[in-house]
């Protein structure tokens, strides 16, 4: 059985069923396990984008697919830092510097449903 590390994996429960959402903050060795798509509403990886010079990605976990996720109808996938956020080897890690996730709107990648 494959396992998936990072220093980073914080659960959200954003709804009243007993399925969570899954929100994955800047993971390390994302790459090195498979998610499952089962039993959750939706999961989202947050960080840096592989395609960029490699002096503005994050430099501290450098950023891979985590296995198994794909991008589908906006509930799953890869979120970006976006252009006026923090694009630097290390700025790109803080978690200081993801306040952007909570100013997503409804249909953006990577939203994040209130709490009640």
């Amino acid at each position: 059985m494959k396992r998936l590390l990072t220093s980073f994996l914080l659960f959200l429960s954003l709804s009243l069923s007993a399925r969570a959402d899954v929100v994955r903050v800047d993971p390390e060795n994302a790459g090195e396990g498979d998610v499952s798509l089962y039993g959750f509403q939706e999961i989202w990886q947050y960080g840096s984008d592989e395609t960029e010079p490699w002096y503005l990605q994050d430099g501290v976990a450098p950023q891979a697919r985590v296995g198994g996720l794909i991008d589908k109808d906006n509930k799953y996938g890869r979120a970006y830092i976006p252009e006026d956020g923090k694009h630097d080897f290390v700025q790109s890690h803080l978690i200081k510097n993801y306040k952007w996730i909570f100013e997503k709107k409804p249909r953006d990648d990577g939203y994040v449903k209130p709490r009640n």
